[in-house]
């Protein structure tokens, strides 16, 4: 996961670009456990896995990374802003819209 977060920056950086990074979303563990769609399944817990790696590598290269994740779980209905458990419904999109575009603004500024 590290190795491909490394190429991808490096190819970014080769381009002469800026980087910023995105958490994954939390899922639904109610229908995710397994998923709808095939005997998958995910958790939160492996979410945050990976989230905690992007986040080390993000803060080791001084990379700008917005938590998604803990703001959409810290949401008192966080299930209703779900389509399927995983992927965000119009509801979750409009709310991910809402506190990424700052974040967006504020990396133009600087």
């Amino acid at each position: 996961y590290e190795e491909n977060l490394s190429m991808i920056c490096d190819s970014v950086n080769r381009l002469g670009l800026r980087i910023a990074f995105q958490s994954l979303d939390p899922v639904d563990e109610q229908r995710t456990m397994p998923c709808s769609w095939g005997p998958y399944y995910w958790s939160n817990e492996r979410v945050r896995i990976f989230n905690d790696s992007l986040k080390d590598f993000s803060d080791q290269r001084d990379i700008p990374f917005n938590n998604m994740f803990e703001k959409m779980l810290a949401l008192d209905d966080f299930p209703s802003y779900m389509f399927d458990g995983a992927h965000p419904n119009t509801r979750g999109h409009l709310y991910m819209y809402q506190e990424i575009m700052p974040f967006i603004d504020g990396l133009l500024a600087e």
